[in-house]
């Protein structure tokens, strides 16, 4: 058994090995393209496709242009699957079949198949939202809407509470109760954190003073945190505070999320911890106080 590797000349004129994760073996019964296992698979996960699906389109992509019987043995993939395999990669838009004694296919470039991968998804998902937008107006959806404003009525409030781990987690969290503000949102929180949650929330204070909610932000704010909150909506309040230690957000005097460590501690993102609680009662009271003590 032969097997060679791959080399190409650069601009240099120097000849340089090629990483291509693969080897030409070749044998008695004819010759095959080895690729690692890993390849294969990071080509598998990343391409949508199983792994004859993979080993037929790296063979064909190192070919150019192959018949079926070639790129089964190359590829080592049964030649009574090659068939079925190839008609499903030109669905997806992988290889072109070229017609004549024998069918050839032809490589579709790698640039060419992500710019169709995208464009597929893009359609689905919009597809998809536009499937969701219809579901709204059906029947079903307002049944789905009464059972659950009927049912919220009978939730013990212990059950309206609980824990988001991981600062991504926490951060969709928070933008989503944002967006649902109806009335009003005090962001009590420290120098460091601020400065990122400013960054890092920005859209989602927008869309809250674009409806009109009063924002409040109380903390260590410096002048030009203070600018860039007041250019945001002309509903934002700030008051710069430095008495009140801590980090939680009131949405609505209704709904009270509290991250449970200093920003200033050495915490992996990963590891940070919000309460979060629904009891308008408690969060109305907190409220006030936040407000007595900003004063």
């Amino acid at each position: 058994m032969l097997v060679y590797n791959f080399y190409l000349r650069g601009n240099d004129n120097i000849y340089k090995e090629v990483s291509l994760q693969s080897r030409l073996i070749v044998t008695e019964g004819g010759f095959r393209m080895a690729f690692s296992k890993t390849f294969l698979d990071d080509v598998k996960r990343k391409f949508d496709l199983n792994i004859y699906e993979a080993k037929i389109w790296t063979a064909l992509l190192s070919r150019g242009i192959a018949s079926a019987g070639t790129l089964s043995e190359i590829s080592n993939v049964p030649r009574s699957r090659s068939y079925d395999v190839l008609e499903s990669l030109e669905k997806k838009g992988f290889v072109i079949m070229k017609l004549g004694k024998p069918i050839n296919y032809i490589a579709v470039p790698p640039e060419e198949v992500v710019k169709r991968m995208k464009q597929e998804i893009k359609k689905h998902a919009e597809q998809h939202a536009e499937t969701l937008q219809t579901i709204k107006e059906m029947d079903v959806f307002s049944e789905l809407e009464l059972l659950y404003k009927n049912g919220i009525e009978h939730i013990d409030p212990t059950d309206m509470s609980g824990a988001v781990v991981g600062r991504e987690a926490i951060t969709a969290f928070v933008k989503h109760a944002m967006r649902d503000a109806k009335k009003s949102i005090t962001i009590v929180t420290t120098k460091n954190a601020f400065t990122r949650k400013v960054s890092m929330l920005k859209s989602a204070y927008k869309k809250a003073g674009n409806k009109s909610i009063k924002i409040t932000f109380v903390g260590p704010v410096d002048g030009r945190a203070e600018h860039i909150l007041k250019s945001m909506s002309a509903n934002v309040a700030v008051h710069s505070h430095d008495k009140i230690k801590g980090r939680f957000i009131i949405i609505d005097n209704e709904l009270m999320i509290f991250m449970m460590y200093d920003s200033q501690k050495d915490l992996h993102p990963s590891y940070e911890v919000a309460i979060w609680t629904k009891a308008p009662f408690f969060v109305k009271s907190f409220e006030n106080l936040v407000h007595l003590a900003a004063k």
